[in-house]
């Protein structure tokens, strides 16, 4: 009689090859590159918040030098959310030369993205 050879698997070679190995470096590589985007667009810490859109008031403004002849804009605006007044302060993502027009002055209407747990957490969309 011929017994029958069984065949074992050997768990370390499982995770030894290469595909595997090839396969968690993208999945690593992939979920680091979401979290660094995320990081970059300012909308991790919007991560678990249901968000909402508002318009508030600029009260003031100002523009800090960057280096090369380049500024960004910062302000602080007031909004009402649920009854309550609330004052942030926020900064634009794009860089101008100093002759070229503001992108909001004071008294402007803009939209911010704000947490609806938490409304001091804002983003400036335009």
């Amino acid at each position: 009689m011929h017994k029958k050879k069984t065949l074992k698997l050997d768990q370390n070679m499982f995770w030894n090859s290469d595909i595997v190995r090839f396969i968690l470096v993208c999945l690593f590589v992939g979920i680091t590159g979401i979290f660094v985007y995320l990081f970059f667009t300012d909308e991790l810490k919007y991560i678990g918040h249901e968000t909402t859109s508002i318009r508030a008031k600029i009260i003031s403004e100002r523009r800090y030098h960057v280096g090369h002849g380049l500024y960004v804009q910062t302000g602080k605006c007031d909004f009402v959310y649920e009854q309550k007044k609330y004052t942030v302060r926020f900064k634009t993502k794009n860089y101008r030369a100093i002759g070229n027009k503001k992108e909001f002055e004071i008294g402007d209407i803009i939209t911010l993205k704000i947490s609806k747990k938490n409304p001091t957490i804002t983003k400036f969309l335009y």
